[in-house]
């Protein structure tokens, strides 16, 4: 220890020295380079490793060792190499603060005015004391050098600030991760409908399928901050995609509150490249999250990797640093709830009803609330005043019909042209208006859907595999992210499985070798369970490579002898529907599938593939308790497909395979899980691992 910290006081040295050369050959050692040399060295002293000022201008270390602001707008950091050197850069700030007519670059704005965070840190760190006497004020006396600026912090005024998860969403490649946002609890307004949030997004310019995630995994979509009403997101995430939210009150005061605004004020006009795989969303808000306090380190928590929810732990999981929580159940989750409610009558009533036409719906509707419901004869079932308990089976139904109107045509906002439904809509508005009784309470959100509680979204096997000629051996794989089918449920999306750059290998014992067995770039499937009221499409998509394929040999296709092994990459995906049974323990789903690839065997004849079949898929889990490791009992994935694949050398081979998966839970984060593998012939190989979620 006591080497380290000679070797870190010797860097430091080091530093200091190099910074104050590089200034001073820079200026040409005026005395005001002195000066400045000066105080940058103090400003060392007094933010030990500058933590404070790297986190201000989002810095981090690369994986070389080295400095980079991973804001790519050219006026943000006013240095040439002010990107990749921190000390240059407050160098250069501190120099510009001092010249009364300095600007943003490329702007008019003074440059307090653009960057008051950055002056605030003078200040605290007192370097501006003897060099401009004049800008030792406070911030309140500044803002009247900056209207623009003193009118936008007038405007935000808050008590509280608020970290947002809005969950899974497979039918978006940038949302089916989750998402988080800051939400900031106003003073001025009853309703939190009405508070602020700030998010991070990427700005969009493609739809292509092809293009939209390369361009993604290569940072070439420009990424932003905005601040907008907390309502419209509610809107968007909440009503028009269905996804839940989790709302965490952060212990903050109003100090660090304010740094955060300041920061957002000085970051707000630039950009970044937005990368799916670690500058993302989450990542760019922690960073923000962490200019309030130089003591809130959250990003040392997060692996290189960044998963949407990881940064939620990381905040969350300080202890001390959560106040409260709340929850938004999602559109769907409620007309779910309210349709639970229908007694089998009212369920058949309806269904029938957004089966019609929404002009006839909307007379059925009228019927009900005037005369009731028909009996089985067709004639209604009371003519006079309803009885309370009729009164209370139409207002479930009403109410329901409302939750499912809402859910399949949002309404923006009152000025937003009128849908397809809104005939039925203002029907149903009309009828219900006319039963006083308020809705049933619903149930919220149960701890075991609370993505905190999940299982970490890196995994880690190592187990033993046989195969059906004979060779045995020892497997290892690694899972960077996210979930899979047979893991524990807690915390994710029901029938979402979300698998990106898995790595597999193999030792042979016979043989005495190693070899990657498959690469899995991605893995995606959604089970979602088709109903007469929300019918919901299931899909999968699969590319990857295996150099344990097999392939048609010389002596022809489909039979045994004819087969021969080989590597294969491949892109597969499908199409269908699924249901859900037992209490929705038991999904049962149908597919039509198509892949296509290229193949390579060990005689080096090279093939490209197409094929096309049905597939089956049985997902079942046990019923059982959550705990900290994510949820016990058992989960089981059976797969049965059927393929035809034509390969371009003219070869045919129809092939019916089948595999199966299961896993348990052995203890906190552990879990144990058996594969096996067969076709119409025989059982190819069985496999079981011990794996370890981190």
């Amino acid at each position: 220890m006591v080497g380290l910290m000679k070797r870190s006081n010797l860097s430091q040295l080091f530093r200091v020295m190099a910074l104050g050369f590089s200034i001073g050959f820079s200026i040409g050692f005026p005395l005001a380079t002195t000066a400045v040399a000066s105080n940058v060295v103090a400003a060392v002293a007094s933010d030990p490793g500058l933590k404070e000022w790297r986190r201000l201008l989002f810095y981090q270390t690369t994986i070389v060792g080295g400095e980079k602001g991973i804001i790519d707008s050219p006026g943000f950091y006013l240095d040439p190499d002010g990107k990749t050197n921190p000390e240059l850069e407050l160098a250069a700030t501190l120099r510009g603060m001092q010249d009364a007519k300095a600007t943003a670059p490329g702007t008019t704005v003074p440059l307090p005015c653009a960057f008051p965070a950055r002056l605030q840190y003078l200040r605290r760190q007192g370097l501006l004391k003897q060099e401009a006497p004049s800008l030792e004020t406070s911030l309140e006396t500044s803002l009247e050098a900056c209207p623009d600026l003193k009118t936008w912090l007038g405007h935000r005024q808050y008590k509280s600030i608020w970290l947002v998860f809005s969950s899974w969403y497979p039918q978006n490649p940038g949302s089916m991760f989750g998402h988080t946002m800051l939400r900031f609890r106003r003073t001025d307004r009853e309703s939190d409908l009405l508070d602020d949030a700030v998010n991070y997004a990427a700005y969009v310019d493609t739809e292509n399928p092809v293009m939209y995630p390369v361009k993604g995994l290569m940072g070439r979509f420009p990424g932003r901050f905005s601040m907008l009403s907390y309502f419209v997101k509610i809107q968007e995430y909440n009503n028009i995609e269905s996804r839940d939210l989790w709302e965490y009150e952060l212990n903050a005061n109003q100090d660090q509150m304010r740094k955060i605004l300041l920061s957002l004020w000085e970051v707000g006009p630039h950009h970044s490249g937005y990368w799916y795989l670690d500058e993302n969303c989450s990542w760019m808000l922690l960073k923000l999250l962490e200019t309030g306090d130089p003591a809130w380190d959250f990003s040392s928590k997060i692996k290189p990797w960044v998963v949407p929810v990881d940064t939620m732990r990381a905040v969350v999981g300080t202890p001390g640093f959560v106040r409260s929580k709340s929850q938004r159940i999602s559109q769907e989750r409620t007309f779910r709830g309210r349709e639970a409610l229908l007694d089998a009558d009212s369920a058949a009533i309806f269904r029938g009803l957004i089966r019609q036409d929404p002009v006839e719906a909307a007379a059925g509707v009228k019927k009900i609330a005037a005369q009731g419901y028909p009996n089985d004869q067709g004639q209604q079932s009371h003519q006079g005043p309803a009885t309370a308990s009729a009164m209370e089976t139409r207002r479930r139904l009403f109410d329901a019909g409302l939750e499912w109107v809402d859910m399949r045509e949002p309404m923006v906002s009152e000025g937003a042209a009128k849908g397809r439904l809104a005939p039925l809509r203002d029907a149903l508005l009309l009828a219900r208006k006319e039963i006083k009784s308020a809705p049933d309470p619903l149930p919220g959100l149960s701890e075991g859907d609370d993505p905190i509680a999940g299982h970490g979204s890196s995994h880690l096997a190592a187990g033993y595999f046989q195969t059906a000629s004979g060779e045995y051996g020892l497997n290892l794989s690694w899972t960077p992210t996210l979930h899979e089918l047979i893991a524990p449920p807690t915390g994710y999306a029901d029938g979402l499985e979300i698998v990106l750059l898995r790595v597999s290998g193999r030792w042979f014992a016979r043989e005495e070798k190693a070899v990657i067995s498959e690469v899995v770039l991605t893995r995606i499937r959604s089970l979602s369970g088709w109903t007469s009221s929300l019918p919901a499409a299931s899909w999968f998509l699969d590319s990857s490579y295996s150099t344990m394929a097999q392939c048609p040999g010389q002596s022809g296709a489909g039979s045994e002898a004819g087969s021969t092994a080989c590597s294969s990459t491949s892109l597969a995906g499908g199409r269908g529907v699924a249901g859900r049974f037992f209490g929705e323990r038991l999904t049962l789903a149908a597919f039509w599938t198509g892949e296509a690839g290229h193949a390579r065997d060990s005689s080096v004849r090279r093939q490209f593939f197409a094929g096309t079949g049905p597939a089956v898929e049985l997902w079942f889990k046990s019923a059982g308790g959550h705990g900290g490791s994510g949820g016990h009992g058992i989960r089981v994935d059976v797969t049965s497909q059927a393929l035809r694949r034509v390969y371009h050398g003219g070869q045919v081979e129809t092939r019916i395979k089948y595999d199966l998966h299961a896993g348990v839970s052995v203890a906190e984060s552990w879990d144990l899980r058996l594969a096996a593998a067969w076709d119409q012939r025989r059982l190819n190989e069985v496999g079981v691992d011990l794996g370890h979620f981190f």
